[in-house]
């Protein structure tokens, strides 16, 4: 028979769970609060039902302990332990987040309520920074209300564009969240269990593919574009070839169309051609054209100079290392403002050598298996969103990005099923 304490931790473990989904694209301070709450309930419970086989029986569980461990370990031969503990606590839900999932606790209503609270978040954000960039860009003169979308000083700069247009959010992360709750929400088309009306789910996907364009985010960009294209053939892939390839072709077209007039983004692809036709590349033109991560990954060799590949330089030595590597290849803007890796393969492989490289492998495409075996649209959605975005970002490095990541790839791969 159930204590009174422990009936009140039921009721509250769903609540706790659609806060911390809504809590993502709100702020990733207020995540952590959320996580603290669901993690305290989950504890209690774990030691009233003396359970752990939402742990034991889930193998992407077991997998996300396993990298944090691997980077906890690496403290052992790491110089700088205080930044080796910093890194840690920001990956600490990779721990939490395991353990605080339950898969008997959770049913379908629950599911959706989930990605229900996920997407209104998403709206009701992006409304929000809509609402603010035209506050800023509205300037009442004596004369009259004039339009100035550039702040003061900074005429490159807009307030409905890039970081200016999602802070506090890192505009890739906050297209990240964006693609996902598309995903969501024609993932569920047919079924409309989310939304009841499929102009409302139509409408709403428009309308976040309007703001991944507002955000500017390269990686976003395409990766919005590639997941559509899954989407589409998922969809599309019963209904006969010439529709499917009908329906691609139309696609294709319309994304390169919109993909290039992003100033951003088509000035990438210029300057990439560029670059490639290039002998010789300046620091200080690279750093201009946003094309610095070439020199970095270009650099990422030189730190395993007399160093362990197998077990890497140590998760606290990783920012130093890279910055004598930069120095090496003569890399000046990336040493001086001690930039990441800009890739999480390879953020991991200077961290935790081969050994963490292949952990984090081997979550993602046991993660792809299951999603092909299971015939799961939104799965194979998350991994190649994820896939894509960890090429141009450590994600990882980031708190935000370890609770998006730990979170939904555990919520989406075992759909809290008793076992994976």
């Amino acid at each position: 028979m159930k204590s009174k304490l422990e009936s009140i931790l039921y009721t509250l473990y769903p609540f706790a769970l659609v806060f911390f989904a809504f809590s993502i694209p709100i702020s990733y301070r207020i995540s952590i609060y959320a996580l603290g709450f669901l993690a305290l309930i989950g504890i209690l419970l774990i030691i009233y039902t003396h359970n752990f086989y939402h742990i034991s029986g889930n193998k992407i569980s077991i997998g996300l302990i396993v990298f944090w461990f691997i980077h906890l370990l690496s403290l052992f031969y790491t110089d700088n332990i205080k930044y080796g503990l910093s890194d840690i606590s920001q990956k600490i839900s990779m721990l939490v987040i395991p353990l605080t999932l339950f898969s008997n606790l959770v049913d379908d209503k629950l599911i959706i309520k989930i990605k229900k609270a996920f997407v209104l978040s998403l709206f009701f954000s992006s409304i929000y920074f809509i609402i603010r960039a035209l506050s800023l860009s509205l300037v009442i003169t004596p004369v009259g209300l004039f339009f100035r979308p550039n702040p003061v000083g900074l005429p490159w700069e807009n307030y409905f564009f890039y970081d200016l247009f999602v802070r506090p959010h890192h505009p890739t992360y906050y297209s990240m969240y964006l693609v996902l709750g598309i995903t969501f929400l024609l993932g569920d088309i047919r079924k409309k269990t989310v939304f009841k009306s499929r102009w409302q789910i139509y409408l709403i996907t428009l309308y976040f593919i309007g703001i991944i364009f507002l955000t500017s985010s390269k990686a976003g960009i395409l990766t919005v574009f590639t997941v559509l294209l899954v989407i589409l053939f998922w969809h599309l892939k019963s209904k006969g070839k010439l529709i499917l390839s009908s329906a691609l072709v139309v696609l294709i077209i319309s994304g390169v169309f919109v993909a290039t007039r992003n100033n951003r983004f088509s000035a990438t692809i210029t300057y990439l051609k560029d670059y490639t036709s290039q002998t010789e590349a300046n620091d200080n033109d690279l750093a201009k054209k946003d094309l610095t991560r070439l020199e970095i990954w270009k650099s990422v060799p030189k730190v395993f100079s007399g160093v362990d590949l197998i077990s890497g330089v140590g998760t606290g030595d990783v920012k130093a290392r890279l910055k004598e590597a930069y120095l090496a290849n003569n890399a000046v803007y990336a040493f001086n403002e001690e930039l990441n890796t800009h890739n999480q393969f390879l953020q991991t492989l200077v961290g935790i050598g081969l050994i963490g490289f292949i952990v984090l492998i081997s979550i993602l495409l046991f993660s792809f298996y299951l999603a092909i075996r299971d015939k799961d649209m939104v799965l194979t959605s998350f991994i190649i969103l994820i896939f894509i975005n960890f090429m141009f970002e450590a994600v990882l490095e980031r708190v935000f990005g370890v609770l998006f990541f730990s979170f939904f790839l555990i919520f989406l791969v075992n759909k809290f099923r008793s076992k994976v």
